[in-house]
């Protein structure tokens, strides 16, 4: 006759076992998205074009970083750039100067919360109209990336860091996703693949702008979950961050075996090898090399279909 151990260890299977299942029908969903958007078919869908996402910027240091920014095809985009001319007096000017910028009126928004805009500017080539520079005093990233929001135009926010690129695919990604959820107004969609975070303008404005909660202030009901990797680099991870996943995880194991007995730890033994091979098809939709660091940090991913995670720019 099973015990209460037993009972309790085949329960936190059985949980772990379900959000595998979503994360597997998920995967595929992105499987199938990556091969459309790896072929001709994308340029020819029916809604591209008709979503405008707005990149916003802080702690950019190089203007190479900008120049690959701008270089995305979609249409419907803009960069916005937050930096303070005082503390960035050559990079400031060395922006104004390579891309024929000029001085426009600052917005006067009260939607976003945020330290004054001393000046804004906008490019008058042709080529490079998507870009806005900012020049306001330097505070936290979630006030310069408020006062970017005060300066956008689209209805999507995609907040970046310093040394963030993304994917030459990665705005067509996002808008066919927004497309193809138009029954179901979306707040926040997530990535998993590299923890980026696209928000709705309205949805940000209506919270008073952006902080380090943001995430968990927004309904379940209007998030939605991408494994489709939006950015080129992602966040190393620290081996006593490892460490702390992989020592709980033996030791639970071992507690299985003693406490539950051999069925508990069996169950066990199942639930880590599906979510293993979960986990392994996730590496494949990155470039991650297939690390005992990759594989436990999207062992850790698995938990986020039960909590968001906090948003913060590296």
């Amino acid at each position: 006759m099973a015990s209460y151990t037993q009972y309790l260890i085949i329960a936190a299977s059985a949980i772990v076992l379900i959000a595998v299942t979503l994360r597997t029908l998920r995967i595929a969903r992105t499987i199938r998205l990556q091969r459309y958007l790896s072929g001709d078919a994308p340029g020819c869908h029916h809604t591209l074009g008709s979503v405008g996402c707005s990149i916003l910027c802080c702690g950019i240091d190089r203007t190479d970083d900008i120049q690959h920014l701008l270089s995305d095809e979609y249409s419907h985009y803009e960069v916005i750039i937050s930096l303070d001319a005082d503390t960035c007096p050559k990079l400031f000017d060395e922006i104004i100067t390579r891309y024929k910028m000029i001085r426009v009126e600052a917005p006067d928004s009260s939607e976003f919360r945020h330290k004054a805009i001393r000046r804004l500017y906008r490019s008058r080539q042709r080529c490079f109209r998507r870009l806005v520079l900012l020049d306001k005093t330097e505070e936290s990233p979630y006030d310069e990336l408020n006062a970017a929001a005060a300066a956008s135009s689209f209805d999507y926010l995609l907040p970046i860091g310093r040394g963030t690129l993304f994917r030459s695919d990665a705005i067509s990604s996002l808008a066919i996703i927004i497309s193809e959820s138009r029954h179901k107004p979306l707040d926040i969609i997530y990535s998993h693949a590299d923890g980026s975070m696209l928000f709705r303008r309205d949805a940000v404005a209506s919270l008073g702008g952006f902080s380090a909660d943001i995430g968990r202030r927004i309904a379940h009901s209007r998030r939605q979950t991408t494994y489709i990797p939006i950015f080129e680099n992602i966040r190393p991870l620290q081996r006593d961050y490892v460490i702390r996943t992989i020592t709980p995880t033996l030791l639970l194991t071992a507690a299985a075996i003693i406490v539950g007995g051999y069925p508990a730890a069996l169950i066990m033994l199942v639930t880590m090898l599906a979510t293993l091979s979960v986990v392994s098809y996730t590496i494949l939709l990155t470039d991650e090399k297939c690390s005992l660091a990759a594989i436990v940090c999207h062992i850790l991913h698995i938990r986020l279909f039960f909590y968001p995670r906090n948003f913060f720019l590296s």
